[in-house]
């Protein structure tokens, strides 16, 4: 475990196996604020397929009867979920220990993560190596994302970070955290959740105005879905650097989100753990919100890295 603690009383824990992040948190009249969802124990946090924190990788979201091609050749990887192959599949980036380097200087500190994988590690094609590098600066209460890798043969990735959300130091749900997305299309999904293309949003999956979580969550299309709750990719409007496509607003802090990807997963925790946290005694059915930026999902050629390609892009959390 790795831990920063800025001059804005922001504190970050970071872990080695799956270039993680353990816990956000402010410190706030001599006690701890929790803006995440964290498992109190530490065998949890590190195996549960609720991916606190994590990184996902080779690819994020899902790939479709675990098979796919590149430049005419076949590849076929485990599946872990009904007709496909979810976040890589059980032996993920997520369960996998990082290397880590910490660079200090005066203002910010940065943590590099860095993984090695083999040709036809998990079943991916080529040679990867992966950098995933988190930096904190002392004047804001911002945590930056890079992620970045490099192969030997084109191969596919799709990287991300599955943090779970509760601005209110989870002593309630997320119902009435307030959620706005520039996104008028969403992935459409069959059965077993997989996204065959992207439509205009229907309104209960469109936040182009401010909604509470809680105002469409309960809709009969969403309640009979397999998702139980809202688990869709939305593409956003405008995704630049500068430009925050997502906002989450809770009763005591509100983050903003900046990405260079052009979509991101919005889960609900719809199905729980039941696991103990940090603070709270159970999670339960809603009791975070998990926001996935990342490539558009089940595009194979977008996530396709050539071995003359460098795979670069950022998020930035930036809490108010």
């Amino acid at each position: 475990m790795i831990t920063i603690v800025n001059e804005q009383n922001f504190k970050v824990t970071l872990c080695d196996i799956g270039a993680s992040i353990y816990s956000l948190s402010f410190l706030e009249n001599h006690k701890e604020k929790y803006l995440t969802l964290t498992p109190k124990s530490i065998k949890e946090f590190l195996s549960s397929k609720q991916y606190y924190g994590k990184t996902i990788g080779r690819v994020c979201g899902r790939i479709p009867q675990g098979h796919f091609k590149i430049n005419d050749k076949e590849y076929n990887l485990e599946m872990n979920e009904p007709k496909c192959t979810l976040h890589s599949g059980k032996n993920s980036f997520a369960f996998k220990k990082f290397t880590t380097q910490i660079i200090k200087d005066t203002h910010q500190v940065s943590v590099i993560f860095t993984l090695n994988t083999d040709h036809l590690c998990d079943g991916f094609p080529g040679r990867l190596e992966t950098q995933i590098i988190y930096t904190i600066s002392d004047d804001t209460k911002d945590l930056d994302i890079d992620y970045l890798a490099n192969t030997d043969q084109a191969t596919l990735v799709n990287l991300t970070t599955h943090t779970y959300f509760n601005l209110d130091d989870c002593q309630s749900d997320v119902l009435d955290h307030q959620l706005w997305i520039d996104a008028d299309k969403v992935g459409h999904m069959d059965d077993n959740l997989i996204i065959s293309k992207y439509e205009n949003s229907p309104e209960y999956l469109n936040f182009k105005k401010v909604k509470f979580i809680k105002d469409n969550l309960f809709d009969q299309a969403l309640v009979e879905s397999s998702a139980k709750g809202y688990d869709h990719s939305f593409l956003f409007n405008e995704h630049k650097w500068n430009y925050s496509p997502i906002i989450l607003k809770g009763r005591t802090h509100t983050l903003e989100i900046y990405t260079t990807y052009p979509s991101a997963v919005i889960y609900t925790c719809n199905y729980p753990s039941g696991c103990r946290l940090i603070n709270a005694e159970k999670e339960k059915q809603f009791q975070g919100v998990a926001i996935e930026p990342q490539l558009q999902a089940n595009d194979i050629k977008s996530m396709t890295l050539e071995s003359n390609e460098r795979y670069h892009h950022q998020t930035k959390y930036r809490f108010k």
